[in-house]
């Protein structure tokens, strides 16, 4: 009970970041995405953890269908406000991203910047098996996050990695660094037959 507790505390807190400006809310999208919707053709696109829908924007404005998902409700109804001019385009729930059963169809293209890398591990299960649901064959998965640092729960793991590439293929590993330091990784997949 103190766990479940605790876990409505966090997410209260987090909820609140959103009152103001989060630092990780920068409001100009990852340069990753956009260099990929300059080499891919308009699709499908699902938004892991979309926040206030920056990247959702980028991607409607080239002509995409994006859906987000985010557990911040102040983030959700903030990405509701930006894309409500792509009507039929775009669409923004809040919940958690282990919980997709309210999607349906398959995507193109399924990204997540900064969320995976926050989930415990029974999250981490669920969400891959909606990852491995939801995208199609041929799709793509971009995922961007900070490294995992020794014993701690927080971070994505190699053994993250090697869960990821049991159903899909890894095309790119590009390890970076934030402005504090921290280090992290852009990782591509591409779930296809081979």
């Amino acid at each position: 009970m103190f766990d479940k507790l605790f876990g409505w505390i966090k997410l209260f807190q987090f909820n609140l970041r959103y009152l103001g400006d989060p630092p990780w809310d920068t409001g100009i999208p990852v340069p990753e995405l956009v260099e990929y919707i300059e080499h891919h053709e308009p699709g499908r696109a699902l938004d892991l953890g979309c926040g206030t829908g920056t990247n959702m924007l980028a991607f409607l404005r080239a002509g995409w269908r994006v859906d987000g998902v985010d557990i911040a409700f102040l983030a959700t109804q903030k990405a509701k406000d930006k894309t409500k001019g792509y009507k039929g385009a775009a669409n923004v729930y809040t919940r958690h991203v282990r919980s997709l059963g309210v999607l349906d169809g398959k995507y193109d293209l399924i990204y997540d910047i900064g969320c995976y890398h926050a989930l415990n591990e029974v999250d981490r299960q669920r969400y891959r098996e909606n990852l491995e649901t939801l995208l199609r064959m041929n799709g793509h998965y971009l995922i961007y996050g900070f490294y995992q640092k020794g014993d701690e729960k927080f971070g994505i793991s190699q053994e993250d990695i090697s869960n990821f590439s049991r159903f899909m293929r890894k095309n790119k590993h590009l390890n970076s660094t934030d402005e504090r330091g921290r280090a992290a990784v852009c990782l591509e997949f591409c779930k296809d037959t081979s």
